[in-house]
């Protein structure tokens, strides 16, 4: 669960450096699937709006396939969720606390490291 929560904070620094300066820091210098100035039209056929969707569900229920935007944001709600589920059933609550805790110490480095270059 600690880890779970700590990933999640990784996950949201990448995508808030993605969402704060698009195409600049290292996801800018990862490829086009991580650069947020130009990634979205990856979900696109042919990278063109008006040729419809790359592939079924392109734009809609699978589009955390085509873009590190959508993708880390995906993850961070997952790894979250999971969490919340997993500190419910097993009544881990002070582990929860703490791996928030940690998880909110992680996120500030991750995104330091994420928006330098």
């Amino acid at each position: 669960m600690v880890a779970l929560l700590i990933a999640a904070r990784v996950f949201r620094a990448l995508h808030d450096t993605m969402t704060h300066s698009p195409g600049e820091g290292r996801p800018g210098e990862w490829g086009p699937f991580w650069d947020s100035t130009t990634s979205w039209r990856l979900k696109y056929k042919d990278s063109d709006p008006a040729n419809g969707p790359a592939f079924p569900g392109s734009t809609t229920w699978l589009v955390a396939l085509t873009d590190g935007w959508h993708l880390t944001n995906l993850l961070a709600w997952l790894c979250m969720g999971v969490a919340v589920v997993l500190a419910a059933y097993t009544g881990a609550t002070l582990w929860a606390i703490g791996g928030e805790l940690a998880g909110r110490v992680v996120f500030e480095p991750v995104y330091k490291w994420a928006r330098a270059v």
